[in-house]
């Protein structure tokens, strides 16, 4: 999965929150209509005014209200999604509009109505998704979702623009386990370590994490070791054996079973698809 967008109703009951898209591994846009909405961030609970452009970074935890009936579009994408070239990464990271660093949220109020832009954007970028394997709609996904970060570049300067720091606390943990995961994940898997680190018990540090987010230490462990797997099959000649050695598993048949697991494909089936898409 490198961006998805989905029309999404808080209250259907399709939805599942242990859909990936919700969890703090992609940039988050959020289109809300002229009804407003209802969104949980960091599982806490938020009201979004009309014609609301959200930004949210990796680093916060976004689900849809359950009791909220009204419906709002979400785009997602990843880092690698960005990463054609340094020029382009330091362009998402400089933007001023996602902060992976802090707790914090951009949402910019938009005074005319914005319609008839998010219906262009959202037909095409569904186009897109459904054309992928062709190099013709990755790059009109690539040019629309970057034009919407450039929209709300402009727009900071522009419009209304809220700024808001989800509450500490709990959530202060939860991201710093984040960051220590980020750091240490190569060396370090038991969810001990990072308990240790943190000063807090195993059992303490579970319930900050299901509750924050909605993952346990060791499926948030797992994730962190898997995007970093991507990054290696992606961006290294590697052979598949040397990466599950680095990584540190038990052998590569294992490192593959998981991976599998987690992406549906296996390492060798997602750096084909990563060769074929360099070909079309």
């Amino acid at each position: 999965m490198e961006f998805g967008i989905k029309k999404i109703l808080g209250a259907s009951p399709d939805f599942s929150v242990s859909d990936k898209i919700w969890t703090g591994t992609v940039y988050k846009i959020v289109f809300i209509p002229k009804e407003g909405c209802k969104l949980m961030l960091l599982g806490q609970e938020f009201e979004f005014e009309p014609y609301n452009l959200l930004f949210i970074p990796k680093s916060i935890y976004l689900n849809p209200s359950k009791y909220d009936s009204r419906t709002f579009t979400l785009i997602y994408f990843s880092e690698e999604f960005f990463n054609r070239s340094s020029q382009e990464l330091n362009f998402l990271k400089g933007c001023g509009l996602f902060s992976d660093d802090e707790l914090l949220y951009r949402s910019i109020q938009i005074p005319n109505s914005p319609n008839s832009i998010y219906s262009f954007v959202e037909e095409h970028l569904a186009l897109s998704k459904n054309n992928y394997d062709q190099l013709v709609f990755r790059e009109l996904a690539f040019t629309l979702i970057k034009q919407v970060v450039l929209l709300g570049s402009v727009y900071l300067n522009l419009f209304p623009i809220k700024e808001r720091f989800v509450d500490q606390g709990e959530i202060q943990y939860a991201f710093k386990f984040r960051q220590l995961v980020d750091e240490y994940v190569i060396s370090q898997k038991k969810v001990t370590f990072y308990a240790d680190k943190l000063g807090v018990s195993p059992k303490k540090l579970t319930l900050i994490s299901k509750k924050v987010l909605g993952k346990t230490p060791k499926e948030i462990i797992n994730d962190g070791v898997l995007h970093l797997s991507k990054r290696m099959l992606s961006n290294t000649k590697k052979s598949i054996k040397q990466i599950a050695w680095e990584l540190q598993y038990a052998d590569e048949n294992n490192f593959s079973a998981t991976f599998t697991r987690l992406y549906g494909e296996s390492p060798r089936e997602f750096r084909k698809s990563l060769m074929k898409r360099d070909v079309v």
